[in-house]
């Protein structure tokens, strides 16, 4: 009995083995989500990706004017996983319209700490997320922290942080499978 009561007393108090965590849960040095948050809408348009948003997420929209529909990314900090979604412009005539599709990544512990930085230092950022040029692209970001979320968008690329976040997803999604 005693050696139940110990184990219970150090669970609630927050201890637990190395090898408690399941799948799906954080290594526990991971940062806390969004400490300090700028910019935060009161009424954004949310993303539409197909799949039900996560509670903490970074979400990056884009679409081309020439475009079928809209490409997402949905990168879900509580679970670890990266979802890559086509979603169709519902303006394309049937016959011709693509596929909605989406694939999910799993991303590797280790990198969770880092987006979490990063994804901080953009919700800290006070000035808007500045665009690069690029021709016939757009792009959304959407920083997801409950129901308080920060929304920007521009045409051509994003920049700055937002530019490292996009570099950062393609080479964890490159390096970990399709």
């Amino acid at each position: 009995m005693p050696i139940r009561f110990a184990a219970f007393l150090l669970l609630c108090l927050g201890w637990a083995p190395a090898h408690a965590g399941g799948p799906g849960q954080l290594p526990a040095h991971v940062p806390k989500y969004a400490p300090v948050k700028e910019r935060v809408c009161a009424d954004c348009p949310m993303p539409k990706p197909g799949i039900p948003l996560p509670r903490h997420a970074v979400v990056v929209g884009s679409w081309g004017f020439f475009s079928y529909g809209n490409d997402y990314q949905v990168v879900d900090l509580d679970s670890g996983t990266l979802v890559k979604a086509f979603v169709p412009s519902p303006a394309v005539p049937k016959r011709r319209a693509p596929k909605a599709r989406h694939y999910t990544v799993m991303l590797p512990k280790s990198e969770l700490p880092r987006l979490v930085e990063l994804a901080n230092r953009i919700w800290a950022e006070r000035a808007a997320i500045r665009t690069r040029d690029a021709a016939d692209v757009s792009w959304d970001l959407w920083l997801i922290d409950g129901q308080q979320v920060r929304h920007e968008s521009g045409a051509g690329l994003p920049d700055g942080l937002a530019a490292e976040w996009l570099r950062r997803i393609d080479e964890l999604a490159g390096a970990h499978g399709k």
